[in-house]
Protein backbone atom coordinates (compact mmCIF):
# COMPACT_ATOMS: atom_id res chain seq x y z
CA UNK A 1 0.00 0.00 0.00
CA UNK A 2 1.20 3.42 -0.86
CA UNK A 3 1.33 6.11 1.57
CA UNK A 4 1.14 9.27 1.16
CA UNK A 5 3.52 12.11 2.11
CA UNK A 6 1.43 14.11 3.95
CA UNK A 7 -0.71 11.88 5.56
CA UNK A 8 2.83 10.43 6.72
CA UNK A 9 3.44 14.09 8.55
CA UNK A 10 -0.05 14.44 9.67
CA UNK A 11 0.20 11.66 11.56
CA UNK A 12 3.70 12.30 13.05
CA UNK A 13 2.56 16.24 14.05
CA UNK A 14 -0.74 14.20 15.26
CA UNK A 15 2.16 11.77 17.24
CA UNK A 16 4.05 14.60 18.42
CA UNK A 17 1.02 16.97 19.79
CA UNK A 18 -0.03 13.98 21.64
CA UNK A 19 2.97 13.19 23.37
CA UNK A 20 3.35 16.78 23.83
CA UNK A 21 0.35 16.80 25.81
CA UNK A 22 1.21 13.79 27.62
CA UNK A 23 4.33 15.12 28.69
CA UNK A 24 2.74 18.50 29.65
CA UNK A 25 0.15 16.40 31.77
CA UNK A 26 2.91 14.86 33.96
CA UNK A 27 4.76 17.78 34.36
CA UNK A 28 1.63 19.01 35.96
CA UNK A 29 0.72 16.65 38.28
CA UNK A 30 3.81 16.23 39.41
CA UNK A 31 3.80 20.25 40.24
CA UNK A 32 0.46 19.66 41.72
CA UNK A 33 1.28 16.48 43.70
CA UNK A 34 4.66 18.43 44.82
CA UNK A 35 2.44 21.26 45.88
CA UNK A 36 0.21 19.25 48.07
CA UNK A 37 2.96 17.44 50.04
CA UNK A 38 4.43 20.25 50.45
CA UNK A 39 1.26 21.97 52.26
CA UNK A 40 0.39 18.52 54.01
CA UNK A 41 3.74 19.11 55.61
CA UNK A 42 3.67 22.95 56.18
CA UNK A 43 0.11 22.12 58.33
CA UNK A 44 2.21 19.42 60.25
CA UNK A 45 4.77 21.16 60.91
CA UNK A 46 2.80 24.23 62.54
CA UNK A 47 0.82 21.77 64.49
CA UNK A 48 4.63 20.44 65.89
CA UNK A 49 5.63 24.57 66.77
CA UNK A 50 2.29 25.31 67.97
CA UNK A 51 1.43 21.84 70.26
CA UNK A 52 5.23 20.13 70.21
CA UNK A 53 3.28 16.85 68.98
CA UNK A 54 1.69 15.44 66.59
CA UNK A 55 -0.23 11.88 66.40
CA UNK A 56 0.53 9.66 63.88
CA UNK A 57 -3.21 9.29 62.89
CA UNK A 58 -3.37 13.17 62.03
CA UNK A 59 0.11 12.98 60.39
CA UNK A 60 -1.25 10.19 57.92
CA UNK A 61 -4.64 11.58 57.30
CA UNK A 62 -2.76 14.97 56.29
CA UNK A 63 -0.41 12.75 53.86
CA UNK A 64 -3.54 11.33 52.51
CA UNK A 65 -5.37 14.95 51.69
CA UNK A 66 -4.93 15.61 48.07
CA UNK A 67 -7.23 18.80 47.97
CA UNK A 68 -5.60 21.53 47.78
CA UNK A 69 -8.24 24.08 49.27
CA UNK A 70 -9.30 21.66 52.07
CA UNK A 71 -5.60 21.85 52.90
CA UNK A 72 -5.40 25.32 52.98
CA UNK A 73 -8.70 25.24 55.01
CA UNK A 74 -6.29 22.76 57.15
CA UNK A 75 -3.81 25.52 57.60
CA UNK A 76 -5.85 28.15 58.67
CA UNK A 77 -7.30 26.10 61.36
CA UNK A 78 -3.75 24.86 62.70
CA UNK A 79 -2.94 28.23 63.29
CA UNK A 80 -5.80 29.87 64.52
CA UNK A 81 -7.17 26.49 66.66
CA UNK A 82 -6.64 26.42 70.51
CA UNK A 83 -5.67 23.49 70.89
CA UNK A 84 -5.46 19.73 68.89
CA UNK A 85 -8.77 18.82 70.19
CA UNK A 86 -10.24 21.58 67.95
CA UNK A 87 -8.05 20.53 65.11
CA UNK A 88 -9.00 17.17 65.15
CA UNK A 89 -12.75 18.25 65.41
CA UNK A 90 -11.98 20.41 62.21
CA UNK A 91 -10.08 17.59 60.68
CA UNK A 92 -12.92 14.61 60.85
CA UNK A 93 -15.85 16.46 61.11
CA UNK A 94 -18.68 14.35 62.36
Amino acid sequence: MLESPLIAELAEEWHGAELRQKVTDARLEARTEATVETKAEAVSRVLRVRFQHVHTDVDEALRRERNLARLDQLMDTAVTCTDMVEFRARLWPS
